[in-house]
This record gives structure tokens, sequence and C-alpha cells, in this order.
């Protein structure tokens, strides 16, 4: 028990990773390009639903939600995938780059505010 309560404690302590995107304005002052990357880390910031959902022992109706949660967050991914491939004839270096880094962070976002929302129900 002590095990579990540990580890979703280290879950909570992850979301703070989520702060490293506010590297990223440091294109703005910069203009480095590769500074945009940093708004990857915003993903992080899902921990903080998946923290707050209450499975110390896990039961069939978490992993149920888990696995509606996973099919939903692919659904998105693919829609952001057309998306981007869409906006790759349009936007120049920098706003896609930025466009990739926000994608790639709404991945786990979306998972951990869906599971919120099935565990809440």
């Amino acid at each position: 028990m002590v095990e579990v309560k540990s580890r979703r404690k280290n879950q909570f302590y992850l979301g703070f990773i989520g702060l490293l995107s506010l590297l990223g304005l440091r294109y703005f002052s910069t203009g480095e390009v590769a500074s945009l990357c940093y708004f990857g880390f915003l993903g992080y910031f899902a921990y903080f639903w998946i923290y707050r959902i209450s499975a110390d022992i896990p039961d069939e109706r978490y992993y149920e939600n888990t696995q509606k949660a996973k099919a939903f967050s692919f659904n998105f991914a693919m829609l952001e995938l057309v998306a981007l491939l869409l906006l790759a004839l349009f936007l120049p270096g920098p706003l896609l780059i930025f466009a990739v880094a926000i994608s790639f962070a709404a991945l786990p976002i979306v998972f951990g505010a869906k599971l919120y929302c099935l565990e809440e129900r």
C-alpha cells in the first residue's frame, strides 16, 4: 500500500515538469527556433488530472475507462496528424515547429482529461 501511495505522489510531481514549457517563451526574445520545442513539455500537466483520480487499487471499471481514454486519444492524434499535414503546406518553419510541439503536448492532456471525466461519472 505504501508503494502505491509513493508512486501516486511521484505522478503528482511529474506534473511540475510542465513548467519547463515556459522556456519556450525564450523564442520571443532570442528568435531561436529550437526554443519552440519546449512547448512540448505542456503535456506533463496531464499528470495533475491523472493524480486526482482516486484509484489506489485499480478495478475493472478503471481499466475499461483507461481503454476508452486511449481510444479517444488515438482518434484525436489522427485528427492532429491530418491537421499538421495540411498546415505544413501553409505555415512557415517556426510556426510549424510550434504546432508540432503543441499537438505533441495535447495528447497526454487529452488522455488525462478524458480519463478524469470517465472516472468522475
